[in-house]
């Protein structure tokens, strides 16, 4: 166990060194960011859009699916919280993406433990995710961070489920983990459409890692709730669209 434990250690300590050396190299291309394209007009209408709107005007112009052409309710959220917090320059709004970009890398290491798959090859994986220089657009442009946080919330929802599913196989305390997944599933439902595919992947899972037909319909009356979570919000934005 204390071998174990030496070794957890180190693959903590390698990840925040490979870490500090990624932002150390951000550091430059951040800092020197500047509006460009879709940003000039999509942050100042949101700004203009928002101004003196009392609270459920705010929520509901955050939360409704239109107009289609000021894109999801997380892309107008994250915008609107962004620059009322911190302002509008550029270097605010990519440091939360590459926020939510670490702490996506980091679930996808705990997902690979989850799997029953080595600490290396999970540690291997998260790295490979952080430091591949093909999704260096999705935190550097602030547009594409609906995309960013539709890959946060399959992972965190995946996570959440998994260890769910396994609490109730050893017969252990779920109801926190089972609230916390369909909490997770109903702020995710307000993302990109895309997001459908963490309910596919649990019914999935349910289908086809079930001991037999009982079994996994039991799960599946018990995850019923989530499935309807995204019959809710997904539905609305289709008919709005």
């Amino acid at each position: 166990m204390l071998k174990k434990n030496k070794i957890t250690f180190l693959y903590i300590c390698a990840y925040v060194l490979m870490s500090a050396l990624f932002l150390k190299l951000l550091y430059a291309y951040i800092t020197k960011s500047f509006f460009e394209q879709d940003l000039l007009w999509f942050i100042p209408a949101i700004i203009r859009e928002t101004k003196d709107l009392r609270f459920m005007q705010l929520m509901n112009y955050l939360l409704r699916p239109y107009p289609l052409w000021f894109e999801v309710p997380s892309l107008k959220i994250y915008t609107f919280i962004i620059a009322k917090l911190f302002g509008t320059s550029a270097g605010y709004f990519i440091s939360f993406s590459v926020f939510i970009y670490f702490c996506s890398s980091i679930l996808l290491i705990s997902l690979g433990k989850k799997l029953g798959l080595s600490l290396r090859i999970s540690f291997l994986a998260g790295i490979i995710y952080l430091t591949l220089f093909a999704h260096f657009h999705a935190y550097m442009w602030p547009m594409a961070f609906q995309h960013l946080l539709v890959i946060f919330f399959v992972l965190l929802g995946i996570n959440l489920y998994l260890k769910t599913d396994s609490l109730i196989n050893n017969r252990g305390s779920y109801l926190l983990y089972y609230i916390l997944t369909l909490l997770t599933a109903f702020i995710s439902s307000f993302c990109r459409l895309t997001i459908i595919i963490l309910p596919l992947m649990i019914l999935t899972h349910i289908l086809f890692c079930s001991e037999d037909y009982k079994e996994s319909l039991k799960k599946y009356n018990l995850w019923l709730p989530l499935f309807a979570i995204y019959l809710l919000f997904p539905v609305l934005t289709v008919i709005a669209s």
